[in-house]
């Protein structure tokens, strides 16, 4: 039997956040780890995976550090999951771009503020 646990991140999301963070390009981060610009932006466009080892590696080229763990599953967020997944489509596509457009509006008054 299968079981899949959904990451809080995406693998991708993880190479790109430390990167931004630390201010550099997929080249600067490429030269500090050992590899190329176009595998860093394969990891960060999820068109490559790269091995646990190799995430550790990028990681720290940014600054930081890659910790792995256990946690008890998040009956809250199932629980969301499943009504999201009991809604139609349609309501859901509204609900989500409600949602992107309240992302934007926030990052605008940031940047005004």
């Amino acid at each position: 039997m299968s079981t899949s646990v959904a990451p809080c991140f995406a693998v991708w999301s993880l190479i790109s956040e430390a990167r931004r963070r630390a201010g550099i390009t997929q080249t600067e981060l490429a030269e500090r780890a050992g590899t190329t610009q176009p595998t860093v932006s394969a990891y960060e466009n999820a068109k490559k995976l790269p091995t646990i080892p190799v995430l550790a590696e990028l990681l720290s080229a940014c600054g930081v550090e890659l910790a792995l763990g256990f946690s008890e599953p998040d009956t809250q967020r199932e629980s969301a999951q499943e009504a999201a997944l009991a809604r139609s489509v349609d309501d859901r596509i509204k609900t989500n771009a409600n949602a992107i457009r309240t992302v934007k509006q926030l990052r605008a008054g940031l940047h005004d503020g």
